[in-house]
């Protein structure tokens, strides 16, 4: 599931839900980002994953914010980059209310 989200941030800003081009949703997934920074190693992000209570699917079976924070910071430590904030990987649409 974690690679699967990963592989969706990945793709076209176009595929991506409304809901996550608001700038509300970017504030907590930035929020849930800091917390994962701490996880240096792909092993210790999937089990802290894998004890995460709030990585249901939301409705339309899209990621929510922890999925999102979690499928980035796999993507920060596959590729050994920090990535931005996601209110910039999302501005294409920023305009959203």
């Amino acid at each position: 599931m974690l690679a699967a989200d990963a592989d969706l941030l990945a793709g076209s800003v176009a595929a991506h839900p409304e809901a996550w081009c608001r700038p509300g949703f970017a504030i907590r997934v930035d929020a849930v980002r800091c917390q994962l920074e701490p996880l240096s190693t792909k092993a210790s992000l999937v089990d802290s994953f894998g004890r995460e209570a709030l990585h249901l699917l939301p409705a339309g079976n899209r990621p929510g914010v922890v999925r999102v924070a979690y499928a980035i910071r796999l993507l920060e430590l596959e590729t050994g980059f920090r990535l931005p904030p996601w209110s910039l990987w999302v501005t294409p649409c920023a305009h959203l209310p």
